[in-house]
């Protein structure tokens, strides 16, 4: 009874290995900016990512309260007890430059490609957020339940147009979106594109809005 499993379990190995080391061909990165809330919200948009993009590629994530449970992994707990939670944190525009690149990017024996927590300061986060920018795939916005007091969400999305083409900007709202807080921030981000930005002239695509109906199976089919 061994000797078929023990088979599928050689097999199933090899070829995770061989798609590990294919090409030199850059690994696609999601990032994902999100409105922080003191309460957590359902976690669906992470169980669909968890389950398509990272079977594709490197999944970035900025880490809030409203997420630590369920993002948090025994390493980070240890440092927690340990008294090293610090380590996770980025200090400086020099740390940033030095650590960023080591963030881990190889893919998994269970065909997954990580899921990076990312932990900012509030005097560097806009420093993190604008180097994940400018080498991300994707980026998706969450931006439900987007409110004036959001000020950091929408700092992020006057970071995000003008680098990121606009067919690879997916911005999610929601009923609890205030959308005339979120067309006012994307027009002012828009009259702050520099113009040596690649969406200065605003011709690589079409920015992108997903309205979030609320049903957990139908968002993620949408999102998937």
């Amino acid at each position: 009874l061994l000797v078929p499993f023990a088979a599928y379990a050689v097999t199933m190995w090899a070829l995770l290995r061989r798609r590990r080391t294919w090409g030199p061909f850059p690994i696609p990165r999601l990032l994902l900016l999100r409105v922080f809330h003191q309460t957590p919200r359902d976690s669906w948009l992470i169980d669909t990512l968890d389950d398509s993009w990272r079977r594709m590629g490197r999944f970035d994530l900025t880490v809030g309260l409203d997420l630590a449970v369920r993002t948090v992994n025994a390493l980070a707990l240890e440092n927690f007890f340990l008294g090293r939670v610090h380590r996770y944190f980025f200090r400086s525009r020099e740390d940033i430059k030095e650590r960023l690149p080591l963030l881990p990017q190889a893919m998994a024996l269970d065909g997954r490609y990580p899921l990076n927590e990312v932990h900012c300061l509030l005097d560097t986060w806009e420093w993190v957020v604008d180097a994940l920018v400018r080498d991300a795939r994707v980026v998706l916005m969450d931006l439900r339940g987007l409110s004036a007091s959001n000020t950091g969400a929408l700092r992020e999305l006057s970071m995000v147009l003008p680098w990121v083409p606009l067919g690879r900007i997916i911005i999610l709202s929601d009923r609890t979106t205030d959308d005339h807080l979120l067309t006012e921030g994307i027009r002012d981000a828009w009259s702050r594109v520099p113009p040596d930005a690649p969406n200065f002239d605003r011709t690589h695509g079409t920015l992108r809005l997903l309205r979030c109906s609320g049903s957990r199976h139908l968002d993620a089919r949408a999102v998937d």
